[in-house]
Formats: C-alpha cells, structure tokens, sequence
C-alpha cells in the first residue's frame, strides 16, 4: 500500500499518467503523440507538467521517481478506509502547490486546529480546501466532512443553522431531547477524530463562538473554514489565497488552468506561439483569479485568446457562463463581487468606490486624506479579503476586477465629480510637493513618485479632461524631473503631448495657457532628446523657446531650455551659432541671478577653436568660471542640484586640477546613486573610465563598465539596458580591442525593437569602428551571434566579459 505522505502535493491526472506510463514504456514523444491521438507539442507540454510536479528534470528520473511514489502499482490509487462525503470532483486541480505545502504544514502541527482560508469570492477557497482534505484523508480516523453554508440564510440564529448544518451531514439524530442539540453535537464530537470543512462560513460569522466550542470541547478535531472574511477567533490561522502565478510560461498556473478549461470546450486546441501573450495578458488581466481565467476561456468557442483580452479592458460583462451546474454567485464576475457588495454597509460601499480610484495601492495617509479611512477601517477591510495589505511597501491594494466593479458602483452612484476633484487636487499637492527633494536627490522622493506613478498619472488625465489647467502647472515640473531621471520618458511624453495637442487646439488661448504651453512644449523637447530624434527635440524645444520669449518670460524653465539648446548645438548640431547662444544665455542667466548656468556657456565656447585661440579671453573665462564655481555653487551638499546640469567636470578639466576633478566626481556619483539617476550615473562613470584609462589602470576601468550594466539591470527598465549594453558596456569593449563583441553587441542594439533613435544611432557607429579591425568572417559571425541574441543572453556575455577581465587582471 502506498503511504499516505507521499502523495504528491499536486497529483497527475489521468492523461499525465497515461503519457508517464508510455515513458516509461520506452516510447518516444512521437509514439506517444500517435498512441494517444495527441498533437506532438501536447505531448511535449505534457510531459514539461510530469516533471514539474514530480520535481525532475529528464525522462530516466521521472519513471524512477514514480516507481518511489509507487505510481505504477496497482494500490496506488488505494482507497482509505477513512468515512467521508467529499464530492469527486470533474474537473482536475491545478496548481497550488506552494499553498498546498504551507496548508499542510499548518494542518500538521498541534496547535493549529481551526485554519480559515480567506479570500474574495472566486478565487479557488472550496477547491483548495477540498484538495487539501483529499490528501489527508487517512490523519482522521473517525472522518474528513465537508459542510456547505452556502445554501443557509442567515436567520438571525446563526449557531443553531451551522450546528443543524454540522449534525445533518454527520448523520446525528438530536437523540437526547433532555439537552440542547448544539450540547448534543458537542457531545458527540468530543471522542472524535475528526477534520471539517466549513466551506462558505463569511454571512454566518456569529456562529463563530460555537466553533470555538468545538475547539474546546474535542481536542482531536480540527476546522478548515473557507470565507470571505476572517472569525475573529483566538486560535485562528488565517491563510489569505490570491491570485495563481502569472507568467509567460505555459507551465505556470494561471496559464496551465486557462489551457485546460480551453481544452474542455476544444479538445484539440494547443497552446501556439501566436496566442501565448495573448492568454498571458488574460491571466495578468484578471490578476491570476481562477474564476475569472475560466469564465475567460469559456469564450475560446467564439472569440481568439486577442479578443478575449481586448474585451476584458473594456469591461467585466464577458466574464460569465451559461453552464448549468455553476451556482448563481459565480455565474459571472459581477455577481460573485455583487454577493459581497451586498453585505457591506454604506460606508463601507463608499469607501471601497472611493478607493476604487487607485492603481498600484494606495498609502494608509493617502486613505485618510480622500477617503476618510483610517487604520481601523482598512482593517476591516482587510478582514473581509477586499483589500490587500503589502507589509514591505504598507500599501493597501485592491485585486483588479474588484476594483473595476467598485468604479462601475461610483460611477453609478452620482459622487464621481466630489471625489475626482479631491484625487485631483491631493495629487498634484502630492507631486509638486515632491520636486525640491527630487531635485536634491532623495531617493525616498523618487521612491514615493514611483510608488504612485499609475495614480499621478490617472490624475494628470483627470485635470485634462476637467480643464484644470491650474493643477497641470502645478504637477508637470515633477512629472518632467522624475521621467527623465527615471526612465519614464515615454510615458510622460505621451502625457505632455496630450496637454499640448489640447492647448494648441484652442483658439485665442490666455496667456496662462500659453505660458504652460511654452512650459511643457520646453520640458516635453528634453525628454524627446532621449527618445526621438535630435532634429525632432530640437524642433520642439524651440516651440516653445518662442512662445516664452513673445510672453517676456524670465523663469528657470526657459532658462533650462536656453542651456539646452547651447549644450545640443554641440552634441547634435553645429557649433555655428555657439556664441550667439552663449550670450543668450549668459545675459539671461546675469538677469534671474542664476550664474552657475555661465559655467555652462563657457563650456561649449572652449569648444571652440577661435574661443581658445584668444588667450585673454579665454583666461578670463576660465578665471570668471572657478568664482562662480567657488561663490555659488560650493559648499555642494548646500547646493547638489547644480550637479545635476552645470558642466563643472568641464571647468575643472580645462584648469587641470584632476584631483578635485575626481572627488566631485565621486561625490556626484553618490548623489546620483542614491536617487537611482541611470543616466548620470553612466555618465559620470564614463568620466571616471577616461581617467583610470589614461593612467592605465585597466583593472578599474573594467570594474566601472561592470557597475553600469549592473546598475542598469537591477534599477532600469530593459529600453534603458539595451542602450547601456552598446553605448557604455559595447563601446568600453572597443577601447580594450575586443572588436568582435563590440561590434556584436553593437549589431544587438541597432537593430533592437527596444531601441530608441539615440541609442540605435549610437550603435550604429560602435558596428561601424569595429568593423575595420574584422575580417568579413569574424564580422558575419557577430552579425549572426548578434541576431539570434536575446536581451538577457547580451547582458549576461556583457557581465561575463568584464568579469573575466577584472580576473585577469587581478592575476597579472
């Protein structure tokens, strides 16, 4: 007889053992495919879910651990001798195992005697608990029963309903009339061995004390309660389920039960590589909600896995089914959440649409501020599976599609203009509130910004479509200062452009639109110089350089945008017209006292070979330069938002003074680090590998490429890796003669779909230098490495190379 304990915690279905008992036939995936009747790649997926759940890796290994598990004997599916009522199940559980794992763990110990699985409805409680009691059948001598409460109305008398309940599908007869039939039960109980489940308890939680009853009175029985809130009883264990794994992998669970539910109405449907994202996006739509996945796939008779998923971001009606056997509460999304809708007091429903407003959670303050809900509502809420608590973040969250139905309840309930106008308004408070500290690099800042991204984002929207222009001046400075140090560009881009589009579609606009027109039109051109083209961000930058200077405007904004313009006359122009920027903004930057911006005028003009070549002039540049240096830009840590846009690296260079050089480097890093700023990070950088490469020190130079990628890999998004891994990392492995993976990685990049103009430009070139040291060969072999190549595979030869070369040279 196989023993009890080794069961496995997510068990082979039939179909899985008929493909393992072919393996183990010795039968190929093909004979398989053909014994079967299968498709060849079911096969394949078939057997990627045998090791999965028998935790192997080859063929070989999982027949010998199936012949350990007894798989192949004819007791294996030995049928205790255990009394119960559990119901055979038609459809196969899926997945689960890491909660199946700590559920058994809390079922095992002694003091664990009333576990309560806790969630929203739909979310898998009554399968989890039922499969659970399954494998543990043979630890209750006296019986595993389930008892369904779903079906009893809450009459006022809560504890005799569950003790009526308990006692029918035990079979008891009240057969002492002298005494109370709750006493009866009690007394029946006490000599038991014994596990209940008490599926669907959350509408009969004043019966809580006779469980505890239970509890005291009959120490070898132990509770499983599935329900949507919490008993509030000493000796709980409450276990909260969420969603199923959500990957792109078809293994996974979210995507394993989406699969098979499809499999139900279309037996021959596999899974391709074209549906796959498609269904991945489904699982992630519904945030791994099993209900939700299968009410989905039940539409794979009429609609692609790409109409599905496009229906869901619209609205909740297409998750519901006309299968006869399903109960009335899950029959659809809207009615599951509707069954709790109803039981929530009115304060409650407003809180709840209140917060509906959210994405991405929201913050116990913020709860407070526009929804009234303190810390013991949030509770309550937690309580009853309708929010979330994240313990590392302390944000409150709201799975999606209960979030979407609470939106649906605000919009009909009349409040939607009060509440938006007080989300609104918090924040853009919020935002503007934010960008000194961001300006002085405090990591927290950007963390918070990042935090409610999705919220400030909804809310720019929002002050668009109400015309709140007074909100849009107040928040675009910090939605600019954080994009653009933190890779956010594209979607402020998009944001500013709309405002934009707006503004210049108004005829005879005030002069404060104009004015946050030239704004955003100034801000929206830097953020395009990392995105699009140059002549694009040039072009732009220059809208609205001209709008603030037919306004008379003298701000730091289009101060900026002057510094802007001189610095990309270098980088992406001509120098031409150098000078006449240079005054523009010298003169500008004398009249609003903002004189550490002249350090950068004059750094573009020592660019220039007729600016140099006048020595007194040049003398006195230098000398102006290192006063403003000195009077308005030290002590740093008083002024650290000049290292963010004053060129002083370039002024300390051209007075040779390397060493003070170097230590403001160092300390500019820090900064930057600290506020997870990718760009000046490998920038600075960059400077400091032209020092440690001049003096010879390769060692270091290699140790600062390594931090860039890595840096670039732990804080950036992948459109930021990619253009690191040609621009610092590729372009680094030039200068140490490694042209065949320069121009590799080069290739990669270029022709990248993540790649932005700028980086593919830069590419570009780095192919280019290479290729005159390779010969057509070595050159069409990088090409081909290079094609074939993805993102993680780059970044991972990229570590590797400089990983190897910081080795070497520690041994030399």
């Amino acid at each position: 007889m196989a023993n009890p304990t080794s069961y496995l915690i997510d068990p082979l279905t039939d179909r899985e053992m008929d493909v393992l008992s072919a393996i183990a036939d010795g039968m190929s995936n093909q004979q398989i495919a053909n014994h079967l009747q299968l498709a060849l790649a079911t096969v394949k997926w078939y057997a990627g879910q045998i090791y999965s759940k028998l935790d192997v890796g080859n063929r070989q290994d999982a027949v010998e651990r199936a012949h350990q598990l007894g798989l192949f004997d004819d007791d294996t599916l030995e049928t205790t001798t255990t009394p119960h009522n559990l119901p055979q199940m038609t459809t196969p559980f899926i997945g689960r195992r890491r909660e199946l794992a700590d559920l058994q763990a809390r079922l095992t110990q002694d003091d664990s005697r009333l576990i309560t699985i806790m969630a929203q409805g739909g979310m898998g409680k009554t399968r989890l608990a039922h499969t659970l009691a399954e494998q543990n059948l043979a630890r209750f001598t006296d019986g595993v029963y389930l008892v369904q409460l779903a079906p009893i109305s809450d009459d006022g008398d809560s504890a005799t309903s569950v003790v009526t309940a308990i006692a029918n599908v035990l079979g008891l007869q009240h057969y002492d009339d002298r005494i109370a039939m709750q006493d009866n039960l009690l007394h029946y109980l006490q000599t038991q061995t014994m596990l209940l489940i008490l599926d669907n308890f959350e509408h009969l939680l004043s019966a809580g004390i006779f469980i505890s009853q239970i509890l005291a009175t009959a120490p070898q029985v132990k509770i499983i309660v599935t329900s949507r809130e919490r008993l509030k009883l000493r000796g709980e264990v409450v276990y909260p389920l969420y969603g199923m794994t959500q990957t792109d992998h078809a293994e996974d669970e979210a995507m394993t039960l989406f699969i098979q539910s499809t499999q139900r109405i279309r037996p021959d449907y596999t899974l391709t590589d074209e549906d796959n994202p498609h269904i991945a996006n489904i699982c992630r739509l519904v945030e791994g909600l099993p209900l939700g996945i299968e009410l989905a796939a039940g539409w794979m008779d009429t609609l692609s896995p790409e109409a599905i998923a496009k229906e869901l971001q619209t609205s909740l009606d297409i998750l519901e089914t006309d299968l006869l056997d399903v109960p009335d509460r899950h029959r659809s999304i809207q009615a599951t959440f509707a069954y709790t809708w109803d039981t929530l007091t009115e304060s409650e429903r407003q809180t709840m649409m209140t917060l509906s407003l959210f994405k991405g959670g929201i913050t116990q303050d913020t709860a407070y501020t526009i929804a009234m809900a303190d810390i013991r509502r949030l509770r309550l809420l937690v309580n009853k599976s309708l929010l979330h608590h994240h313990p590392q973040t302390d944000r409150f969250t709201i799975h999606e599609l209960l979030r979407q139905y609470c939106f649906d309840q605000l919009l009909a309930s009349g409040n939607y203009d009060d509440i938006i106008a007080v989300y609104m308004t918090y924040f853009a408070d919020y935002a503007d509130a934010l960008y000194h500290p961001m300006d002085s690099f405090d990591g927290e800042a950007f963390d918070a910004i990042r935090a409610d991204w999705e919220n400030i984002a909804f809310a720019w929207w929002k002050m668009l479509a109400y015309k709140r222009y007074d909100l849009l001046e107040k928040t675009y400075l910090s939605l600019w200062l954080f994009s653009s140090m933190q890779g956010h560009s594209y979607e402020c881009a998009t944001l500013f452009k709309a405002v934009i589009d707006h503004i210049e579609s108004l005829n005879n606009p005030t002069p404060t639109l104009q004015k946050l027109l030239a704004h955003l039109l100034m801000k929206y051109g830097d953020l395009l110089f990392g995105i699009e083209t140059p002549q694009h961000a040039l072009a732009t930058l220059q809208r609205g350089i001209d709008i603030a200077e037919q306004l008379n405007e003298k701000t730091l904004q289009l101060l900026y945008a002057y510094d802007l313009r001189l610095s990309s006359s270098g980088k992406y122009a001509t120098l031409e017209r150098a000078d006449d920027y240079a005054e523009a903004l010298i003169t500008l930057a004398e009249e609003m006292e903002q004189h550490a911006y002249i350090i950068n005028a004059y750094s573009i003009l020592w660019e220039r070979d007729e600016f140099v070549s006048d020595e007194e002039a040049y003398t006195q540049s230098l000398d102006h330069a290192y006063d403003i240096w000195k009077t308005y830009c030290l002590p740093i840590n008083d002024h650290p938002e000049v290292l963010r846009h004053i060129h002083f690296t370039r002024l300390l260079s051209r007075l040779d003074r390397q060493e003070e050089l170097i230590q403001l480097l160092e300390m500019k890093l820090a900064f930057y680090e600290q506020a997870h700023w990718l760009y000046g990070l490998s920038r600075v950088r960059s400077q400091l590998m032209i020092f440690v490469f001049r003096d010879g020190d390769l060692k270091a130079y290699a140790e600062h490429a390594l931090a860039v990628l890595t840096w670039h890999k732990q804080h950036g998004r992948d459109w930021q890796l990619v253009g690191c891994i040609s621009g610092i990392s590729g372009r680094a492995m030039y200068y140490t003669q490694n042209y065949t993976l320069a121009a590799t990685m080069g290739y990669f990049v270029a022709h990248h779909p993540l790649a932005v103009a700028m980086q593919k430009t830069e590419a570009q070139c780095l192919v280019d230098d290479a290729r005159p040291y390779l010969t057509q060969e070595d050159f069409q072999k990088a090409v081909e490495q290079a094609s074939t190549m993805t993102l993680q595979e780059a970044y991972q030869d990229s570590v590797r190379y400089w990983s190897d070369y910081i080795a070497s040279h520690i041994m030399s």
